[in-house]
C-alpha cells in the first residue's frame, strides 16, 4: 500500500515493480525481503535536511521478494528510516540521484529491518 507521493511524482512513475531475482536499475528505494516463510509491512520515510517528511511508501513484500521505486526527488542526501509493524526500526542518510551507488537500500528477514546507503 503505497502511502504518500513526493511533490511532483506522477501516478505512473510511484508504481512498484515487484520481482524475485532482483535487477536494479536507477531507483531511489530498494527493499528486500530475505525471509522465506514471512511477509513484512514496511513504512519507510525520506527526511531532508530541514526535518520534513518528503517520500513515505508503506508496503507488504512478500518472502524472497525484492520491491524498486522510482521517484523524482532531488539529488541530495536523506535521511531514511525504515520500520516494520513490529516497531522494529532503522535509519541511516543515504545519497539518493542516478544510479546504483545513490538508491536506499531496505532489507528485512527474521523479523529486522535494515537500511544501507547504496546498492554495492
Amino acid at each position: 500500500m503505497e502511502t504518500v507521493q513526493p511533490h511532483g511524482e506522477t501516478q505512473e512513475t510511484s508504481k512498484p515493480q515487484r520481482q524475485t531475482t532482483p535487477q536494479v536499475s536507477e531507483e531511489c528505494l530498494v527493499i528486500r525481503n530475505y525471509d522465506g516463510d514471512e511477509s513484512y509491512t514496511v513504512t519507510v520515510q525520506y527526511w531532508d535536511v530541514k526535518g520534513e517528511s518528503v517520500y513515505t511508501r508503506e508496503v507488504t513484500v512478500g518472502p524472497l521478494e525484492t520491491i524498486t521505486f522510482e521517484s523524482r526527488l532531488q539529488r541530495r542526501a536523506y535521511r531514511v528510516v525504515a520500520s516494520l509493524d513490529s516497531g522494529e526500526r532503522a535509519e541511516t542518510t543515504c545519497l539518493i540521484g542516478s544510479g546504483l551507488s545513490e538508491t536506499a537500500l531496505v532489507e528485512t528477514g527474521n523479523r529486522t529491518v535494515s537500511v544501507t546507503d547504496g546498492l554495492q
